[in-house]
C-alpha cells in the first residue's frame, strides 16, 4: 500500500511540475489561461484541506512543518501518508 501512496504523490508532482511550468514555458494563450486556472484552483483546494486536516489533527498527531508541507501539496495522500506515519497514536480513542 506505501508504494501506492509514493506513485500516487510522484503523478501529484507531475502535475504541479506541469501546472507550474507555465511561468516558465511559453504555450498557446488558451493553454496557458487554463493552466493559471487549474492552479489556483488546486492551490486553493489544498490549501482548504491541508488547513482542515491539520486542525482536525492538532490535538491527536504532533505535525511537523513536514507533515503540513505534505498535506498541503500532495492532500489526501499526504493524509494518507501521515496516518502510516502516526498510526499507533491516530488508533488512541482515550483522548
Amino acid at each position: 500500500m506505501t508504494w501506492l501512496i509514493l506513485l500516487a504523490k510522484g503523478l501529484f508532482l507531475a502535475v504541479w511540475g506541469v501546472l507550474f511550468s507555465n511561468f516558465f514555458t511559453s504555450y498557446p494563450h488558451e493553454v496557458t489561461i487554463v493552466l493559471f486556472v487549474i492552479l489556483g484552483f488546486m492551490i486553493l483546494m489544498h490549501a482548504m484541506q491541508a488547513a482542515v486536516f491539520i486542525t482536525a489533527l492538532r490535538k491527536r498527531v504532533p505535525l511537523t512543518l513536514g507533515d503540513k508541507l505534505s498535506l498541503l501539496v500532495f492532500g489526501v495522500f499526504g493524509l494518507l501518508g501521515i496516518k502510516y506515519k502516526y498510526a499507533d497514536q491516530m488508533s488512541d480513542t482515550s483522548s
